[in-house]
């Protein structure tokens, strides 16, 4: 991790592909997974920066933008690139974009005969401090989210907050969705997000890489202790229950961390309710989260009876909807978290309590 690191890749990955070549006695190729706009900022440049390192690369032919890519469609496009292209299992994948083009190309890697290599190249705030880390892709199935995946780790990520730069200040405020998530979690990290965020928002890449680089140490340090997310490692699905339902329900128009940051500011309602966290630290998330730009409540246009269709598709639920909450922002570095249920006349209440105000 860090500014420039691209430059740095493609001499790590010569490196690595010695080795490979004497052990398996044939080198690697890369084919880089990519959407259209990322293409074209930055393929070429690093088709350029291998190929000067005498590594064999080429550019996939991008595919569209947007949660509708992560599908079967794009799946096969890919996949079928691959085999058109005579990649055999001596490729190495590089998945060059935000969580959607991380989630998909990892997904094909994990199964492209029977499995190759791939590394993360994340090109998103959201993607850089939680989507790229911990080894979880997959792809969409009938609009429900991440319904077939697995855990397929890459052998290497590549985090750069330089590439930030050419983002939209709404990419920045959805990755800050999650970002705040990882605050809730670790009590320091919220208040460094508390004092820093306007330089956050500012793109101050010192900033920025500092933050960046504690939101993947709390990552790495879950995953680790629980890699198949069955333990200590769902707490990193804070809001995602409810933020889920709302972002399938939005047809994708929400961001995921901004859907992230509604189910946050909606959950800890109940968590209040159960003594889980206090009125007082409900409202620092609250205040930090809208301070962000985000949004806390519903929209209006969403129609509460979908999201709470959505829920009963989410990964975690066993009998009821299931809520993981951290024990609030002032619990210190992971410490723990809950799990509760809910059913869906306790979920439409809080629901309702929680819709946009119409302007």
């Amino acid at each position: 991790m860090g500014a420039n690191i691209l430059e740095q890749m493609p001499d790590y990955l010569k490196g690595r592909e010695e080795i490979y070549r004497n052990l398996h006695g044939k080198g690697w190729r890369f084919a880089i997974v990519t959407d259209e706009t990322v293409a074209g900022l930055y393929g070429e440049d690093l088709v350029e920066r291998f190929r000067a390192s005498g590594l064999n690369i080429a550019v996939l032919p991008p595919i569209k933008e947007g949660e509708g890519s992560k599908s079967i469609q794009s799946y096969e496009e890919v996949a079928s690139q691959l085999e058109e292209g005579e990649y055999t299992r001596h490729t190495v994948v590089v998945a060059l974009g935000g969580g959607v083009i991380g989630d998909l190309a990892g997904f094909v890697a994990a199964t492209y005969r029977r499995g190759i290599a791939y590394v993360q190249v994340p090109t998103t705030l959201l993607a850089q401090v939680d989507s790229s880390i911990g080894g979880k892709v997959g792809i969409d199935i009938r609009f429900v989210k991440n319904m077939l995946g697995t855990f397929y780790h890459p052998f290497a990520t590549f985090v750069d907050p330089q590439l930030l730069r050419t983002l939209p200040e709404s990419e920045i405020r959805s990755g800050l969705g999650e970002i705040i998530k990882y605050g809730a979690i670790d009590h320091e990290l919220f208040e460094k997000i508390n004092r820093n965020l306007d330089a956050l928002l500012a793109l101050n890449i010192d900033k920025l890489s500092e933050v960046i680089a504690d939101c993947v140490a709390i990552k790495v340090e879950l995953v680790q202790e629980d890699p198949e997310d069955f333990g200590v490692r769902q707490v990193l699905n804070f809001g995602h229950t409810i933020g889920h339902g709302v972002e399938e329900a939005s047809s994708y128009e929400i961001s995921h961390g901004e859907a992230v940051a509604i189910g946050m500011c909606i959950e800890t309602q109940i968590g209040v309710a159960m003594g889980i966290w206090t009125q007082q630290e409900r409202q620092s998330l609250i205040s930090l989260t809208e301070r962000a730009g985000l949004r806390t409540k519903v929209p209006t246009n969403i129609d509460l009876e979908q999201v709470i269709a959505n829920t009963r598709h989410d990964k975690k639920r066993v009998s009821g909807i299931k809520l993981v909450l951290p024990f609030g922002v002032e619990s210190s570095k992971v410490e723990g978290h809950t799990s509760i249920e809910v059913c869906e006349d306790e979920l439409r209440n809080v629901l309702e309590d929680n819709v946009a105000k119409q302007e």
